[in-house]
């Protein structure tokens, strides 16, 4: 099998992958031409939404779970001022999608502060 895929490898290397790279090695200006070429044509189908283009996208969950990991041993000042903080953000962001579209998406804020949830299946 081994001897097999290599001389598939050593075939594609030879009739395939050289020519190519001797080709773009003697006309550079065709490779950087086609390569601006590639960057509009993608860049177009994103601006003419063929390829959407969405930074937040819908969630298909109806509830957000966010963790904060610190090192054993941080304070639980520490960890408590964390949580505060993106629990404020959180409130921050329902406030301003209240305010554009009338709509109270944030419903319940749940924090737990020093302790510890494992994922294992063990417990």
């Amino acid at each position: 099998m081994s001897s097999h895929f290599s001389s598939g490898l050593q075939w594609f290397i030879d009739s395939i992958y050289a020519p190519v790279v001797r080709t773009c090695l003697k006309f550079p200006a065709i490779v950087v031409c086609a390569s601006i070429a590639l960057l509009i044509l993608s860049m177009s189908l994103v601006r003419n939404g063929t390829v959407p283009w969405v930074i937040f996208p819908n969630l298909d969950a109806r509830s957000i779970e966010a963790n904060i990991i610190f090192p054993d041993g941080t304070p639980k000042s520490v960890t408590d001022a964390a949580t505060l903080k993106m629990e404020a953000a959180i409130n921050k962001i329902g406030r301003e999608i209240q305010q554009q579209n009338g709509e109270d998406v944030v419903r319940l804020v749940f924090r737990i502060v020093g302790r510890v949830r494992s994922r294992s299946p063990g417990g």
